[in-house]
């Protein structure tokens, strides 16, 4: 298979007397690069976990992933900070299923508009280490001169982006998956504001992206942020942002809050976050299964 789509396969629905149980969605990224992962999503109601539902529904979409040839099983549980971590339902359900944990976020939203008077001081902060460094930014597609040095930077990502125990493997970015990608976005309705940071010798250092979702509940997601390591100490990561920030509040005011996740060791990006008034809302458990264990019911 070439290429990388994303895709979402639903194979079934539960149902009892008339209301629904609960659904599975799977989803995964093909690469012929990349050990076969998969990440599956179980949700039932309260009644349909007690009827082991949500267990059945997990094995539906494991076995789906290992006849695709699928390794490794994720599984994301999403609690609330005050809860102590893994005492949710969600995760106890991962844990009875044979899930580990792999990694820990947590969610963190930078309310709208940031004012402009703290957007100058950061930018006039950041401008101070920048030696040579340019910002370039774009929409929804990539102009063409940097498309090949944009794909060699988004290849490093899982190479260098904290992952803790999760066992992924780094991804190849190729022109034409970009495309793709760029593609699939805006059929999807999603705006998508990116910024690349470009070094003195003309490779791309960085970059991040944000995008808009076609929806009115005023969010917007925060996708990649890369600083690549030979490139580090001159704020590029908070420069970056900063530039999408301005064109974010400038073209979409009516947009409240920007959600960003990170791993509690990311602590270059946490700095960064906080400087823009980040706080955590929410924290984000991924767990994951090797092929062959099932849910224990």
């Amino acid at each position: 298979m070439t290429g990388t789509p994303l895709f979402t396969i639903r194979p079934g629905r539960a149902r009892c007397s008339g209301y629904g149980l609960g659904t599975t969605t799977w989803w995964g990224r093909w690469s012929p690069t990349r050990r076969p992962t998969t990440t599956d999503t179980c949700s039932t109601s309260a009644s349909g976990c007690r009827r082991s539902t949500g267990a059945a529904l997990l094995d539906v979409a494991q076995t789906y992933a290992v006849d695709h040839g699928r390794t490794t099983v994720l599984a994301e549980v999403v609690e609330p900070l005050a809860t102590a971590q893994g005492s949710s339902a969600g995760s106890r359900f991962a844990q009875a299923a044979g899930f580990g944990v792999g990694m820990v976020e947590n969610h963190r939203i930078i309310e709208l508009p940031v004012s402009d008077e703290r957007l100058q001081a950061l930018e006039d902060h950041a401008a101070a280490r920048r030696n040579g460094y340019q910002l370039v930014e774009f929409g929804a597609r990539c102009p063409p001169e940097y498309v090949d040095r944009f794909c060699a930077a988004q290849s490093r990502f899982l190479h260098e982006a904290p992952l803790g125990d999760l066992d992924v493997e780094p991804e190849v970015w190729t022109p034409e998956r970009l495309a793709e990608a760029e593609e699939r976005r805006v059929r999807q309705g999603h705006d998508s504001l990116s910024v690349l940071a470009i070094a003195p010798d003309g490779a791309v250092a960085g970059y991040t992206q944000l995008v808009v979702p076609p929806t009115d509940d005023g969010r917007v997601a925060q996708a990649d942020t890369l600083v690549l390591p030979d490139h580090r100490g001159h704020r590029l990561g908070l420069a970056m942002k900063l530039r999408n920030l301005r064109r974010l509040q400038e073209h979409w005011p009516d947009r409240t809050y920007v959600g960003t996740w990170n791993a509690e060791g990311n602590a270059a990006m946490l700095a960064v976050n906080a400087a823009l008034g980040a706080t955590a809302r929410e924290r984000m458990i991924e767990y994951q299964r090797t092929d062959g264990q099932r849910a224990t019911g």
